[in-house]
């Protein structure tokens, strides 16, 4: 009874389906400092962030069987949150800063390969609205498929680094940062179940509404001339 009067009460719409599963348990790892009490969520949560507990517990969801929660692989949730996402994200503001004084650039996305790097990220996303969706959820996946697209656009902006430094060509680097951008926005949008806080700071970085659908309509970057506003620190996680 509480539940549906609480989601009456903000004004939201009651739950449609229900996605169960098996439990999920705490292993002599999660021990605190030889207390005997169990790490609290709230204490997790403290420590590692709400992007990087829900990526791991997300990952590790006990489908058909019992997972045991343990520390190391949340703290290697975190290092893939800093070294993958945050890092190419970093690189990314830092590029847009040093060419194009901070703004989006006045370019349509493009350089070597961004075809395939398009091509690749719209088959996956057919792929992650799949696992988003009742029928088929499917959060392990959904991990997996946005740690996939960020690395491909992070190999992509590497990729294409070199077109800022060529002496006569101005400007062709231009749409390799314009494309990158178009998958910051995206991922804005895409990664939001799994990491909402990362994602609104994310999009509050580029500019642009938080939220929105998980569509191919979130593939595009911040209008030309929007001045960025990166944080200080990581996006996703802390």
């Amino acid at each position: 009874m509480l539940l549906p009067v609480l989601l009456f009460a903000q004004g939201l719409k009651l739950p449609q389906h229900f996605c169960v599963n098996e439990a999920y348990v705490m292993d002599d790892e999660a021990l605190v400092r030889g207390s005997g009490q169990k790490a609290w969520a709230l204490d997790l949560i403290t420590e590692y962030g709400s992007d990087t507990l829900r990526r791991h517990v997300l990952q590790a969801r006990p489908l058909g069987r019992r997972t045991a929660f343990h520390a190391d692989r949340l703290a290697a949730a975190r290092r893939e949150l800093d070294e993958g996402w945050n890092n190419w994200l970093a690189r990314l503001f830092a590029a847009v800063r040093e060419e194009c004084a901070g703004r989006a650039p006045e370019a349509l996305p493009g350089g070597s390969g961004w075809e395939v790097l398009e091509r690749r990220l719209l088959r996956g996303l057919e792929d992650l609205r799949e696992a988003y969706s009742p029928d088929a959820f499917d959060p392990r996946r959904a991990v997996g498929l946005l740690d996939e697209m960020v690395r491909a656009a992070a190999d992509f902006g590497h990729v294409n680094a070199h077109e800022a430094h060529r002496p006569t060509t101005a400007g062709r680097h231009l749409p390799v940062l314009a494309a990158q951008l178009a998958v910051a926005r995206a991922l804005g949008a895409w990664a939001r179940p799994v990491m909402p806080e990362g994602a609104d700071r994310l999009a509050a970085a580029l500019r642009t509404r938080p939220g929105g659908p998980v569509s191919a309509a979130a593939l595009v970057p911040p209008a030309p001339g929007t001045r960025l506003a990166p944080p200080s620190g990581p996006v996703f996680g802390f």
